[in-house]
C-alpha cells in the first residue's frame, strides 16, 4: 500500500469525525449518519461511549490540527456535563440506561486527558467512575448492572476491565478486576474462540466484539504480566492471519459451533483487526500479522467513501453490502475511530 494514499485516507477519516462532531454542536460524535435521510435529519445525537474513546485519537494517535486538541478538550467537558452523579454514563444515545461497559469505555478519554492536561476535574470523574463500576461487581467478580443484556456478562467485557485496570491501583481493586478477568477467561473455546463473546448469548458473534474480547484479554494480560495468555492471544491471531492472508478477508460472523460468516464484511470489526494486528507486531514481529493487517487495511482504503460532500467524504459503511446486518446504511463514528487506531499502530511499526 503506497504511504500516500494511507496518509490521505486517515486524513479525511479524521476530517469526517470533525464533521461528526460539528453537527452535535462540539459535544461529543454524532453516533452515526443514516445515508438514506436528508442531510438535516441524517445525523443520530452524540454517542458517549464512542466519543470517549475518540479523544485518544484526537489527543494523541492522530492529530493534525491544533483544533483536535481542542475538539478533545470539548468532547472531554462534554463528558463530565452528562455524566450521572453516581458516576456512571448512559448507554446509547437516549440517555435512559446505565451502562458499565460505556462507562469503563469513557474512561480511556477521561484518563488520557488527564494525563494530557492534568486538570483535576478529570480524575474527579475518573474516580466517581471508578467507584460506581466497583460497587457492581460480586465477589467472585461478575459485573451485575447497566448490561446490555440483564444477568449476561459478555466476554467482550474484556475491554472494560481493561480500562478500569489502567486506573485503578489498589491492591483490592486488582484482586477484584483479576476475578473477572478469570471469569471471562473461561469462555475460551477452541471451536468458536471465545464463547458468549456478542450482544446476545449463545447467538453468532460479530468480528467487532470479538476482537473487543482478544484485545481486552491481551491488553490485561500485558499489565499483569502473564506471558502465557499473550502467547495464546497471539496465537489465535496468527491462526486468524494466516486465514486473511489466505481469503484475502476477515470472516463477519462465528457462530457457537465455530462456524465463519464471510457472506457480508463487518467494517468495524476489519478496522479493529488490522489496529490489533499492527499493534501487537510492534512487540512481537510477526510478519503474519503484518501482512494479514495490510490486507485489511488496504481493503479499508478501498471502500472508504470519496465524496465533494463533507458529509460523506472519509466516512466508512458500517456493513458491506450496506444493507447488512451491522447497521445497514448507516456510518458510525466508531469505524473511522478503529481505522484511525490501524493507522497509528502501522507507522509506529517498522518492518524487520
Amino acid at each position: 500500500m503506497e504511504t500516500e494514499n494511507l496518509l490521505k485516507a486517515e486524513k479525511n477519516a479524521l476530517a469526517w469525525l470533525r464533521y461528526a462532531t460539528n453537527k452535535v454542536n462540539f459535544e461529543g460524535f454524532a453516533h452515526s449518519r443514516r445515508n438514506w435521510l436528508p442531510e438535516r435529519f441524517a445525523w443520530r445525537a452524540s454517542y458517549p461511549e464512542t466519543s470517549g474513546y475518540i479523544i485518544e485519537n484526537l489527543l494523541n494517535h492522530n492529530s493534525l490540527l491544533a483544533s483536535d486538541h481542542e475538539i478533545a478538550i470539548k468532547t472531554g467537558d462534554w463528558l463530565l456535563k452528562i455524566q450521572d452523579p453516581a458516576g456512571f454514563f448512559y448507554g446509547g444515545i437516549n440517555q435512559k440506561k446505565a451502562s458499565s461497559f460505556n462507562t469503563a469505555q469513557i474512561l480511556f478519554g477521561l484518563h488520557a486527558l488527564y494525563q494530557h492536561t492534568k486538570a483535576s476535574k478529570y480524575n474527579d470523574a475518573i474516580q466517581l467512575s471508578k467507584k460506581w463500576l466497583f460497587s457492581q461487581i460480586q465477589g467472585d467478580g461478575k459485573w451485575t448492572k447497566g448490561l446490555y443484556v440483564i444477568d449476561y456478562f459478555p466476554t467482550y467485557f474484556s475491554r472494560a476491565i481493561w480500562p478500569l485496570m489502567l486506573v485503578s491501583h489498589k491492591e483490592e481493586e486488582s484482586a477484584i478486576l483479576l476475578k473477572s478477568f478469570d471469569l471471562l477467561w473461561k469462555q475460551r473455546d477452541l471451536a468458536s474462540i471465545f464463547k458468549n463473546a456478542g450482544f446476545f448469548p449463545n447467538k453468532p458473534v460479530l468480528s467487532h466484539t470479538m476482537v473487543y474480547s482478544l484485545e481486552g484479554f491481551y491488553e490485561i494480560a500485558l499489565l499483569i504480566n502473564n506471558e502465557n495468555i499473550v502467547s495464546e492471544i497471539i496465537e489465535i491471531l496468527e491462526t486468524e492471519a494466516k486465514d486473511i492472508n489466505q481469503k484475502k478477508s476477515l470472516w463477519a460472523q462465528i457462530d457457537p459451533t465455530g462456524k465463519k460468516n464471510y457472506n457480508f464484511r463487518c467494517i468495524t470489526g476489519e478496522a479493529q483487526m488490522a489496529s490489533l494486528f499492527f499493534k501487537i507486531f510492534r512487540q512481537h514481529k510477526n510478519p503474519t500479522l503484518w501482512d494479514a493487517g495490510n490486507i485489511l487495511l488496504q481493503g479499508l482504503v478501498e471502500i472508504q467513501i470519496r465524496s465533494e460532500n463533507k458529509y460523506n467524504n472519509g466516512a466508512f459503511p458500517a456493513s458491506i453490502p450496506l444493507y447488512s446486518t451491522y447497521f445497514p446504511f448507516q456510518y458510525v463514528n466508531w469505524t473511522n475511530k478503529f481505522f484511525l487506531d490501524a493507522c497509528y499502530f502501522k507507522k509506529q511499526t517498522e518492518v524487520g
